[in-house]
């Protein structure tokens, strides 16, 4: 392929998931999980820079060799990564030193090579012109083996009961759709590179089709309504209830002094704007846009929801949401509508928050509760949509 092309694409690539690997730290504190994408993508970013240095003929000995210490323990990131998001409440220790046996066991290969640094250069030299020592193709199937296999059995792992019992179905679905895209986006980068060892092959496909497939995750794990990022973190705030308000307040909202009678106007007020005007139907209908509505600052409503219901904003906007849906779904509306448009037409912007918000409120999958007539003769004696 044409340098100036590889160049292009790899430096792209290189910007790309560098601001990404930043990204990804500045959101730690969000959820852990980012801590590990952002090990991914740092480890993928130094590949490409060194690999791209190696096809120029500009190779950098000490770059290559962080690379490899770094990428040989891409499979215990990846483990790291899924463990933390998809874990049911934030994990302190995640993995053990024998995850990175592979890049110690090349730490110390190098420091008995410390009195023969020309092989080093040697290697590279070799890898410029596409072939391999010995001891780097060995150390290369290593970090392809270790990623695929890291891979593979974490996706056994989500179809396997022992793992799913604990877990809602749209969040194994979640889960295989981040790992099934990144196997076959490894066995296509690794399978043919092993069989070859060619870095003009890798140099063109990782900057593509890797920096695509980061890309894409990256924006899937920043939708708020992802099921796995929130059964990791979202848990349950502590609330107080109106008849024990003067007795004890949460520490979030510690800073607040609000009368008791002043709570029940502001959750009344609430109630009102929520089932007249119906925010709720509006896809990013936000705690913010409720603020200025009614002119009442967002911590002061946070405190009030999280009061007077027991609710965070999301899963307060989200009974109403709910309750709506079931509506349509009881009425002749689900004869000409599916249940996705239902769900659109709810006020939920994908699939995934439907059939989460749906389960949890419900105990039942909206074509499930379709189905049911005793739920829809309730509902229809019900007539409202006020959560309690």
């Amino acid at each position: 392929m044409n340098p100036t092309v590889v160049i292009i694409l790899s430096v792209t690539a290189v910007i790309n998931l560098t601001a990404l690997t930043l990204f990804c730290w500045f959101k730690i504190r969000t959820h852990t999980a980012y801590f590990w994408l952002g090990a991914l993508l740092g480890a993928s970013t130094l590949a490409i820079i060194s690999n791209l240095l190696i096809y120029l003929g500009r190779e950098s000995t000490w770059l290559y060799q962080l690379s490899m210490i770094v990428n040989l323990s891409w499979g215990a990131f990846l483990i790291g990564f899924f463990r933390h998001l998809t874990a049911p409440k934030p994990v302190k220790k995640t993995l053990k030193i024998g995850h990175f046996t592979p890049s110690l066991v090349y730490v110390i290969f190098l420091l008995a090579s410390l009195y023969h640094s020309f092989r080093h250069q040697h290697t590279l030299t070799l890898a410029s012109t596409g072939y391999m020592t010995t001891a780097a193709t060995l150390f290369n199937y290593s970090i392809c083996l270790y990623a695929i296999g890291a891979n593979s059995v974490l996706l056994v792992k989500t179809y396997r009961n022992s793992w799913t019992k604990g877990v809602e179905p749209y969040c194994c679905l979640e889960a295989r759709l981040v790992l099934w895209p990144m196997l076959i986006l490894q066995l296509g980068a690794f399978v043919p590179y092993m069989a070859k060892m060619d870095i003009s092959y890798i140099i063109t496909y990782m900057p593509v089709f890797g920096q695509l497939y980061f890309l894409s995750l990256f924006f899937k794990l920043s939708n708020p309504q992802l099921g796995l990022l929130r059964t990791a973190h979202d848990q349950p705030e502590e609330a107080v209830s109106p008849s024990k308000t003067s007795d004890r307040k949460q520490p979030k909202y510690a800073n607040l002094h609000l009368a008791e009678g002043r709570i029940v106007e502001i959750a009344e007020t609430i109630e009102t704007f929520m089932k007249t005007d119906k925010p709720y139907l509006h896809l990013n209908f936000t705690l913010h846009d409720l603020s200025e509505q009614l002119h009442i600052s967002t911590n002061v409503l946070s405190m009030v929801i999280n009061t007077s219901w027991n609710l965070r904003f999301t899963d307060y906007v989200n009974k109403y949401r709910v309750a709506h849906a079931k509506e349509a779904l009881c009425s002749q509306v689900k004869q000409r509508k599916t249940i996705e448009a239902i769900a659109l037409d709810s006020g939920f912007s994908n699939r995934t928050s439907f059939y989460q918000a749906f389960k949890k409120e419900t105990g039942l999958l909206p074509n499930e509760f379709a189905k049911k007539t005793a739920p829809c003769v309730q509902e229809a004696g019900l007539g409202n949509h006020t959560p309690v």
